[in-house]
């Protein structure tokens, strides 16, 4: 995998405390993992590029949001702390 990698064909992520995970370059997304369930959704690109180009602009620093999920907690988890019995998922 390290040398599909050095040729740029596959990319990996890390989502969360395991192994990295591994997805073909040219199909480059964020992750967001729900820290309470498990449970990863697949996002755009273009979700997170203001915030790229702010602290590019602002720090002079290039970020690299790909390598490593975003953190938090998904819709079912949330509504779920309101008293609801919500079962786990996982996309």
């Amino acid at each position: 995998m390290d040398t599909l990698e050095e040729l740029g064909i596959v990319t990996h992520v890390h989502l969360g405390h395991g192994r990295a995970v591994y997805h073909l370059a040219e199909s480059a997304h964020l992750h967001l993992v729900c820290s309470r369930c498990g449970s990863v959704t697949e996002l755009s690109d273009d979700v997170i590029a203001p915030l790229a180009e702010r602290v590019s602009r602002e720090n002079g620093f290039t970020l690299e949001p790909r390598h490593f999920a975003l953190l938090g907690t998904c819709r079912p988890r949330n509504e779920g702390a309101a008293g609801s019995d919500v079962a786990h998922h996982r996309d």
